[in-house]
């Protein structure tokens, strides 16, 4: 019988490639496509107002829990100070639109166009998750209030379009975690945790 050992650079490369493909694990959550729902959002918000453009868009983390809504965008528009709408996504794929009528004069970002994001909210999951939030996700099935946010940087000095991750638990939300990335590269920019074991 003829045995054979690894040499010590196989090893590695057999170790790394194992790490790699556990982090590819699914996670027991999905979540709907922002780019592909988008359209039709935008389309109710222009029933509201011909300039509506959306200030930011959350995707929530869908598992075996009920969600009544599965995606929730706010507009504005230059035309309208102090009112601005709400249009969510539900679960049966209609859309509902609420408006929100403000004391004071409606904060106006610079819209968010097309060009200033290139991943898609599935792809921005799987960019932001971590190991700890892997394992939060996977202990949390049916229990977890998390979502996706697509919305500009709150810093005046860098005002780039952001995904935000929000981790969450439901009987505990201060029990979180919060994960900037790069909505375009997907570079990490921040991560805070909080979560509780």
């Amino acid at each position: 019988m003829i045995t054979r050992r690894l040499a010590p650079t196989a090893v590695i490369v057999v170790f790394s490639l194992m790490v790699a493909c556990s982090k590819q694990q699914a996670v027991p959550v999905t979540v709907v496509s922002v780019k592909e729902s988008l359209p039709s959002l935008v389309a109710a918000a222009n029933e509201w107002r011909a300039d509506a453009y959306f200030e930011s868009v959350s995707a929530q983390l869908v598992d075996e829990a009920y969600k009544s809504y599965t995606i929730w965008a706010n507009f504005n528009s230059q035309s309208e100070p102090f009112e601005s709408i709400a249009v969510k996504l539900l679960a049966d794929g209609s859309t509902s639109v609420e408006s929100y009528t403000q004391p004071n004069p409606v904060r106006q970002d610079a819209p968010i166009s097309d060009g200033d994001w290139i991943l898609d909210s599935g792809e921005a999951l799987e960019a932001a998750l971590d190991d700890e939030g892997r394992q939060f996700l996977d202990e949390h099935v049916g229990a977890q209030c998390s979502s996706i946010t697509l919305e500009r940087s709150d810093s005046a000095a860098d005002p780039r379009v952001v995904w935000t991750l929000l981790l969450a638990e439901c009987a505990n939300p201060l029990s979180a975690q919060i994960t900037v990335i790069d909505a375009a590269t997907g570079e990490l920019i921040s991560r805070e945790s909080h979560l509780t074991p």
